[in-house]
């Protein structure tokens, strides 16, 4: 045997059926993923950072694809497998993932008591197994090489109110520097960057708070943008588009759209969730005016004239990739 470099031997897939909750932070992902709990055959959602961390990482060649493919597939079927079998399941109440937001509890918690492992994951295999994951359309063709069967729902959210939250939860200067920041920064020229600012490094940096954010979030449409566009027609199709505010105003409209998506029906629960969660409810427009006045005051003339031409473009189409 060559003792060279070694390859990663490509394993057996113990899911098919992954399901991506993807979107730029702050654009509600917890909110759809609750609702999600009202379809048949989805399982409770859950998050790993490592899910989002390996893409960037391979397309800024900090990690061989084989490699990154490899460790994703690998440790996306152990989280599933714990999930069938009752393991490790979330049970802070206040996290929008906890278990105890699931309709479906009991199943979860029966499951952790059942011993015969290899009943349960003949039975719940085929179900939609249901992962959040940010700022990930760039990057999703590694995934669509991984799971022939992916299907991804990308929510999208207003550029004024995204910009206005992310600065909110000072995301302008988090990056790198803050220990509950738990992403992967990388080295810029004066100090850490999120990874998709990379092309425009030297801006960025130079750049106050509140550019930082605008140039951010016209980055990440960029990109998204460009990585729809160079997908083939059978691999866009798994890719399902919806928007925050349509979300709030007709979540029952969206969520029929998006079991039709997913070729699954819409249980009873999904009016108890939709309850909980006070939908339908206003527009998030009504309250806009004072967002966009704080922005003014605090961003340069050109990062807020790029600013509302995104929301321009939003505004218009009903959602920048539609």
């Amino acid at each position: 045997m060559n003792q060279g470099k070694m390859k990663v031997f490509e394993r057996p897939r113990l899911i098919e059926d992954l399901l991506l909750v993807e979107g730029v932070s702050r654009a509600g992902k917890f909110l759809m993923a609750d609702l999600l709990a009202g379809c048949k055959g989805v399982e409770h959602v859950q998050y790993c950072g490592l899910f989002e961390h390996l893409p960037y990482m391979e397309r800024l060649g900090v990690i061989e694809r084989d490699v990154a493919s490899s460790i994703l597939q690998c440790q996306i079927d152990n989280s599933a497998y714990d999930m069938m079998v009752g393991r490790n399941l979330n049970f802070r109440l206040s996290d929008k993932s906890s278990i105890y937001r699931s309709p479906h509890l009991g199943e979860y918690l029966q499951r952790s008591l059942d011993d015969n492992n290899d009943q349960i994951h003949k039975e719940i295999r085929q179900r939609y197994y249901c992962y959040i994951v940010h700022e990930t359309l760039p990057n999703i063709d590694l995934y669509l090489e991984i799971y022939p069967d992916l299907k991804v729902i990308t929510i999208e959210r207003n550029p004024i109110d995204l910009v206005y939250s992310w600065y909110k939860r000072g995301w302008g200067r988090r990056w790198g520097v803050d220990p509950l920041d738990f992403s992967m920064s990388f080295q810029g020229d004066q100090g850490p960057i999120p990874w998709f600012v990379y092309q425009i490094c030297e801006q960025w940096e130079t750049s106050n708070e509140m550019d930082k954010i605008i140039l951010a979030q016209w980055q990440l449409y960029e990109m998204s943008k460009k990585a729809l566009e160079m997908l083939p027609v059978a691999q866009r199709n798994k890719i399902f588009l919806t928007c925050y505010e349509e979300i709030v105003t007709e979540p029952m409209r969206e969520l029929e759209s998006i079991a039709g998506f997913l070729d699954t029906e819409i249980l009873s629960v999904a009016t108890n969730v939709m309850a909980r969660e006070s939908l339908p409810n206003s527009h998030p427009k009504k309250v806009r005016d004072g967002k966009l006045r704080l922005i003014k005051e605090m961003a340069s003339k050109q990062c807020f004239d790029l600013l509302c031409g995104l929301h321009d473009v939003y505004e218009e189409k009903g959602g920048m990739f539609k």
